[in-house]
Parts: structure tokens; C-alpha cells; sequence
């Protein structure tokens, strides 16, 4: 009684199949306010042959600002954004992190922390005649996303299409939607860990695609 007149309480969402915009909105409700209870989606996956059915559990994550003790507000760092890496992931999936953002800070023309106030993000910028292209970010929560939301808005369909081919036939990336409104993720941990070679292969896609928008040129 006491749980539920303070709110402080658990809010399990469950579904069959997690999509991007309900991961979007538990992440947004997450922020809102001062909320003493916590968001987690628990995604059952029913898998079936012949006679045989199975539901696979899968829980995404804790979404609330409750697991912080204090609600941060700016602009993270560098500093700030890989102690909250130690917190939370082994010192093998950190390496991978570190990888990812030592690369970024060498190629991309601008790296960009984000201001979330329990999730830290870095996110991958080309410049293009003054203006942004965001590519892809990586978050604290473990979680990668490709920036097609934004990519849309600032280049030809036909070049975020060949960019979209082109990561697709990396493994995990290979079930992303292709709906180009929208901000697809995959986890670094089931992307990454363990495979190098798919990390190597994302890194040439995007140096690539970098190469061509700063070029003018169109995929063939």
C-alpha cells in the first residue's frame, strides 16, 4: 500500500516484438518529471517447430531516473560518459566502447556528447557545407543508433538507401528497419562482442559513406 501510494513501483511492458518507438517512448517517459518508480520491457519472442512452442524472455533495460542519485542536467564528457560505462558493463564491452569513440574522435568531423539526464550519448557528425549529418550514436544504456531520422532530412534517399544496403549485410545490423524516419538499434554488446570483424566492417561502411557525401558523389 505504501509502494503504491509513493509510486514506487515497477512498470513492466511486455511484448511479443520490441520496436523502436515504443523503446523511444519508455525512454522519454523515463525523464519526464521525477517519477519514483521505473520502466523495463520484458520482450517474449515466441519461437515454434512443429509441435513445439517456445517463449523467449528478453528484458531491456531500466529506464528511470530514480537509479540515479541525482538527476544530472549538461552536456556530458568524456570523463563522465566512460565512468558510466564502468558502472554498468564488463571491462570487455568498455574496450569495445572505447574503440568505437577513439575512432570517432580521429574520423568523424565532430564528435557530440550529448545533455540526457541519465543516459550519455556520443554522437558521429560529417560536416557538409556547414551543416550536420549525424550518422550514428552510442549510448550509455548500451545501445547503438543509426541516425536515419536525421540522414533522411539532409541527404538524397538514393545515398541513405545504398547506406542502409550496405549495413545490412553486417549480421546484426541485418533486421534494422528501412524505414528512413526513423532511429533503428542494435546493442553493442550482441553487435560487437566477441566479433571484431563486424566492428571492422561497420567502421569501412561509415568511412566510406563519409568519403562520398564529403565527395558529392552518388552510389552507383
Amino acid at each position: 500500500e505504501d509502494n503504491l501510494s509513493t509510486g514506487s513501483f515497477v512498470l513492466v511492458v511486455a511484448v511479443d516484438d520490441l520496436n523502436e518507438e515504443l523503446l523511444r517512448t519508455m525512454r522519454f517517459l523515463s525523464v519526464c518529471g521525477n517519477p519514483k518508480f521505473y520502466f523495463t520491457v520484458l520482450e517474449t519472442k515466441r519461437f515454434q517447430k512443429n509441435d513445439t512452442e517456445i517463449l523467449v524472455p528478453h528484458l531491456h533495460g531500466v529506464f528511470s531516473q530514480s537509479n540515479t542519485k541525482q538527476s544530472r542536467r549538461g552536456r556530458w564528457s568524456e570523463s563522465e560518459f566512460f565512468t558510466k560505462l564502468e558502472e554498468e558493463f564488463s571491462s570487455e564491452l568498455q574496450a569495445i566502447y572505447r574503440e568505437i569513440y577513439d575512432w570517432t574522435v580521429s574520423k568523424a568531423d565532430r564528435t557530440w556528447f550529448g545533455t540526457g539526464s541519465v543516459n550519455g550519448s556520443v554522437t558521429f557528425h560529417y560536416l557538409l557545407n556547414g551543416q550536420t549529418v549525424s550518422v550514428f550514436s552510442i549510448y550509455t544504456n548500451g545501445y547503438l543508433t543509426v541516425n536515419f531520422g536525421y540522414l533522411y532530412n539532409q541527404l538524397e534517399e538514393s545515398v541513405v538507401h545504398e547506406f542502409y544496403k550496405e549495413l545490412i549485410e553486417i549480421p546484426p545490423f541485418a533486421n534494422i528497419s528501412a524505414e528512413y524516419n526513423r532511429w533503428p538499434s542494435v546493442r553493442v554488446e550482441d553487435a560487437f562482442l566477441n566479433h571484431p570483424e563486424y566492428l571492422e566492417r561497420f567502421i569501412k561502411i561509415v568511412e566510406i559513406f563519409g568519403e562520398k557525401i564529403q565527395l558529392g558523389l552518388k552510389y552507383q
